[in-house]
């Protein structure tokens, strides 16, 4: 869970957070559902052959970093507006250019998978977690990231960005936007400089990927003790690349959504829940 971005503090990181009041109108809906249908004619003729989905992408990618910016790292939110259009803008080129190919052009709300496995992992991790982090937590051992002192704390807008809108804004970012710009320079290189092998590009763009995300839970004063830092980069890592390899077999970005949201859930009711069992064994 990323808690913060270098520019605020975990003091102020709760009173932050929404103080803007961001308007959900129904009118926002409508326009993100009018988009895939727009009429492109006027474009050049590669942005004229883009299909429903890579515009959807293009969309979610948008929205998901001006949620991620302005939300979870606390930028202003036209900065944020700013950071999206121009992420959206950067997904548009590479889906036009770069991935005309059918098996790059991969269909982020694809529901053709093995749906069982995505459940067991959900269920497993809804149903060890809370156990794991609530003993834990009971017997007085503190959670190594700042964040979960405001989930100790009972800040619902907190555990609301942790369990469900920072998983879904943090798996569009990162195992759809950065992955795929990742797999986009592998194969600029392949093009361009030398051939790689398959299995090198692919590697290289899922360990760059894991690697990111892994070091962005780290940056300022997420981790409450510092000397855990290696810790807690190993271990974010590690889910990134579980996260990464669950995109990579199902083709979608619906199973890694579920299965963060399943893992940030569950740390999140082990903390309430050991929380609420310390106070009454005392």
């Amino acid at each position: 869970m990323i808690g913060k971005g270098p520019v605020k503090s975990n003091a102020i990181l709760s009173s932050s957070i929404f103080e803007h009041g961001v308007n959900w109108r129904p009118e926002i809906k409508k326009v993100v559902q009018m988009l895939p249908s727009l009429n492109l004619h006027f474009l050049p003729e590669p942005f004229q052959a883009l299909k429903p989905f890579q515009v959807q992408k293009a969309t979610a990618v948008g929205l998901a970093s001006i949620l991620f910016f302005g939300m979870q790292w606390c930028y202003s939110w036209p900065l944020a507006a700013g950071i999206g259009l121009a992420c959206s803008a950067v997904t548009v080129l590479s889906e036009a250019f770069l991935r005309q190919n059918d098996d790059m052009n991969t269909d982020w709300t694809n529901r053709d998978f093995d749906r069982k496995s995505a459940l067991f992992s959900v269920a497993l991790r809804l149903t060890l977690l809370p156990a794991i982090v609530g003993l834990a937590t009971a017997s007085g051992i503190l959670p190594l990231q700042s964040v979960g002192a405001h989930i100790l704390a009972g800040n619902k807008k907190i555990i609301l960005l942790a369990a469900l809108i920072g998983p879904i804004a943090e798996e569009i970012l990162f195992r759809g936007f950065l992955q795929e710009r990742m797999e986009d320079l592998a194969n600029l290189a392949d093009r361009h400089l030398s051939p790689l092998p398959q299995a090198a590009k692919e590697w290289f763009a899922i360990v760059s990927q894991t690697v990111l995300f892994g070091s962005l839970h780290i940056t300022g004063t997420q981790v409450v003790n510092q000397s855990k830092r290696f810790v807690v980069f190993c271990s974010t890592s590690f889910l990134g690349l579980i996260l990464t390899l669950a995109k990579k077999e199902d083709k979608s970005l619906l199973s890694p959504i579920a299965i963060h949201s399943a893992q940030n859930s569950g740390i999140v009711l082990g903390l309430l829940g050991g929380s609420r069992l310390g106070k009454a064994l005392c």
